[in-house]
């Protein structure tokens, strides 16, 4: 008579194993998931600013220091800091833009 070993005492910690296989991977899905919805949530925020700014340029109350610092209050108050306005002007039929 041969003794076999259970089938269930052979496959102890694949568990395990196959947590820590497939857990950094899981993770860095998940935090690339993340950081895309922190894109989309930015560049919306930076669209409505922009859409502000034109708001109150079109107006015309107020002066362009006052419009630049508006929509850069704007960003601030939404979460988005270190904000710097560029100014995009029309030469030769391409964008240039230039800091303000």
């Amino acid at each position: 008579m041969t003794l076999r070993s259970n089938p269930i005492s052979q496959r102890r910690g694949t568990a395990a194993v196959e947590l820590a296989v497939s857990a950094p991977l899981l993770l860095i899905l998940l935090s690339g998931v993340w950081e895309v919805g922190r894109m989309v949530s930015a560049q919306q925020l930076i669209a409505n600013a922009a859409r502000e700014g034109g708001r109150e340029v079109a107006a015309g109350r107020q002066s362009a220091a006052t419009i630049k610092q508006y929509v850069v209050n704007y960003c601030n108050m939404n979460g988005l800091s270190n904000m710097d306005t560029m100014r995009w002007t029309p030469f030769s039929g391409r964008a240039n833009h230039q800091r303000v």
